[in-house]
């Protein structure tokens, strides 16, 4: 235009352009709905029978954030709720810019019900069309972190406590098996001063010198508990966690 001394626009005309292009959007989104999406759309801003806010309120807050069962069934009723509109399914990605949707997206998540009800029919199901899509997203965003906090907190934190609490249950066992063991080991290691340096001692003699200690049936039992309740010096770490996770 500037090449060609074309007078450019003024402020006032692209203005009116800027309003104009706007109305023909909402016009757009509005012209995707049928006449039940909008009644129900318009239906989120009403304060139901037995509530204190509207469902659009109640969805844009989201579940507490605590890791708990009851907690992630209501963040998946909510999941339901909001895919059930079947918003997402329109395709209003495919005929309005990204940039614009999510504007509406973003007014439509910081606006009061009230203000949003004032608005007129174009602007006001345009912006709750673009506010349910984008809470499609954030309602599952919302429940697979409130899984991943029910998995921490509830489940890997109380398995964990639960092996532990096992192994601490079986400590004094093994302590005191181990220590017959030691004993046994320690008298096996003393049989090696006995006698000249030509000279062997009888295994008869080192038993006798074990059970002098502890008695052959104790040392059988302690070493069969350290078997079953302690693993090789080659395993890898114990995971005894996995086993109470699923109880």
């Amino acid at each position: 235009m500037r090449e060609r001394d074309v007078l450019l626009p003024g402020v006032t005309t692209l203005a009116r352009v800027r309003d104009e292009t706007t109305r023909r959007l909402w016009g757009v989104l509005e012209g995707l709905l049928t006449v039940g999406q909008r009644y129900v759309l318009d239906q989120l801003l009403e304060v139901p029978p037995g509530s204190r806010i509207s469902d659009l309120e109640r969805w844009r807050k989201g579940p507490v954030p605590r890791g708990s069962g009851p907690t992630l069934i209501k963040a998946l009723d909510q999941v339901a709720e909001v895919m059930g509109l079947g918003m997402g399914e329109l395709g209003a990605d495919r005929l309005v810019p990204p940039r614009r949707l999510a504007e509406l997206a973003k007014y439509g998540m910081s606006a009061d019900a009230s203000q949003i009800r004032r608005h007129r029919d174009g602007r006001r199901l345009a912006t709750l069309l673009a506010t349910v899509a984008f809470l499609e997203a954030k309602s599952i965003d919302d429940t697979l972190e409130l899984l991943d906090l029910l998995m921490t907190t509830e489940l890997l934190n109380k398995a964990q406590t639960a092996a532990d609490k096992e192994k601490i249950r079986k400590h004094p066992k093994l302590a005191k098996a181990s220590a017959r063991l030691a004993v046994a080991v320690e008298a096996l290691f003393d049989s090696d001063s006995w006698g000249g340096p030509e000279e062997e001692p009888r295994v008869a003699e080192v038993w006798e010198a074990i059970e002098a200690v502890v008695s052959r049936a104790e040392l059988r039992a302690a070493l069969v508990l350290v078997s079953e309740n302690v693993l090789p010096a080659d395993a890898e770490d114990p995971e005894d966690w996995r086993s109470e996770l699923v109880g």
